[in-house]
């Protein structure tokens, strides 16, 4: 099924509980939570009015278990037998996948997807905009428009900033 279909088919507090639980239990106060629940929800009502593009792509979201640092989650969007990050996706191009989950329930891959579509703002107009400055940004570097500093160099940098040399 469609993530636009099992979006809008899916309580988006059920979804939000699972983010709470995976994201932001014990690593936010109640007011950047009730923040996050307010953001979320304006994200979850955009997601169910978007048109989903069409789509031969399916987006796999996988949990294992570690038992030293708790259970791993993975969301790859999955073209051509390669697997990518959904980071900076159109958010109409993820609705037209697939879902393929291992290891979690229907609401639990939602959640983690919700996460990733988000991850850089809570509109899809933010997440294009947070992607064009980074490929802006990208273009600078590659056109030497912005001084890099090798990795070898980096300590010295900061010794220099923090001493106020820079």
């Amino acid at each position: 099924m469609l993530l636009s279909t099992l979006f809008k088919n899916n309580s988006y507090k059920i979804i939000f509980n699972k983010i709470y639980a995976c994201y932001l239990k014990g690593n936010k106060t109640n007011i950047e939570i009730q923040n996050y629940d307010n953001n979320f929800y304006t994200a979850y009502k955009e997601i169910c009015k978007i048109k989903p593009a069409e789509s031969d792509q399916k987006v796999i979201v996988k949990i294992s278990e570690n038992p030293d640092e708790g259970d791993i989650f993975e969301v790859t969007l999955n073209c051509d037998g390669e697997n990518f990050a959904c980071d900076f996706v159109p958010w109409e191009e993820i609705l037209g996948c697939e879902l393929e989950k291992e290891n979690c329930t229907t609401s639990e891959a939602l959640a983690h997807v919700f996460w990733e579509m988000t991850f850089y703002g809570f509109t899809s107009k933010e997440v294009e905009n947070k992607s064009k400055e980074l490929k802006a940004q990208i273009k600078d570097i590659e056109e030497r428009k912005e001084e890099m500093i090798e990795i070898k160099d980096i300590k010295k940098f900061l010794e220099e900033l923090e001493d106020g040399r820079e």
